[in-house]
């Protein structure tokens, strides 16, 4: 497997053969969840075990536990606990069908959300990117998993926001703020990561977003994040 560098070369991920390496979609979402010491951390469609990494490289001592349907990359997600030294554990699990019952102080997802896989001479590109299950089937799960007074977060699309608030409501979340990512300033956002907390009673917000784009050179603020490890926490 190859690797491929994150926040300047400070995490390493080894891509499973076939697959496309991480986005720096897995970079922003990771930078907008904080977690305490010793947090137990649920990674639902964890893929290579990214998001998971990049949290243990802000907050060493969290335990990270993975479900991914891809046994492949299950394999590639316990290496590269490995190889970032991180404490974690990548479970091959179908959500539809899994039986996990514990809860968790932080639970983080970025789930696939294209409707159609696309074009791609790699068939598991397009399964690693297409939603198979249903976004509500797959907010269910991930929020009945969050302790009272955990926090969850997620990436998706900006189309999704009134589901995911749905979901929030009917799992008691509160605290929710919501962060737009534009690819250039000027333009409609085209992702959105969403945070809350379980039992919080807190009005939502939306937050400042952030430009990733100026032209063809990375922003400053993208830079911060994606270069140096910033966060984006408020």
């Amino acid at each position: 497997m190859k690797t491929v560098d994150f926040i300047g070369g400070k995490v390493k991920i080894a891509k499973a053969d076939g697959y496309d390496a991480p986005s720096s979609d897995a970079v922003f979402l990771a930078a907008a969840t904080p977690v305490k010491e010793n947090a137990q951390v649920l990674d639902v469609g964890q893929g290579c075990g990214i998001l998971g990494i990049l949290l243990a490289w802000r907050q060493p001592s969290i335990r990270v536990t993975g479900l991914e349907i891809d046994p492949e990359l299950c394999k590639a997600a316990m290496l590269n606990f490995k190889l970032n030294k991180a404490d974690g554990l990548s479970k091959n699990a179908d959500i539809t069908k899994c039986k996990i019952r514990e809860t968790f102080d932080c639970v983080i997802t970025n789930p696939p959300f294209f409707s159609e896989a696309p074009l791609s001479p790699v068939p598991q590109r397009g399964l690693a990117r297409t939603q198979t299950v249903p976004l509500k089937t797959w907010l269910d799960f991930c929020l009945k998993r969050v302790k009272p007074k955990g926090n969850f977060a997620m990436l998706h699309k900006p189309a999704a926001l009134p589901e995911i608030l749905a979901a929030f409501i009917a799992h008691k979340m509160g605290a929710a703020q919501i962060i737009p990512i534009f690819s250039k300033a000027g333009q409609p956002a085209n992702r959105i990561i969403v945070r809350a907390i379980k039992g919080s009673g807190q009005a939502v917000q939306i937050l400042p977003g952030i430009v990733v784009h100026d032209g063809k050179a990375m922003t400053k603020a993208a830079d911060a994040v994606l270069r140096d490890g910033g966060t984006l926490f408020l």
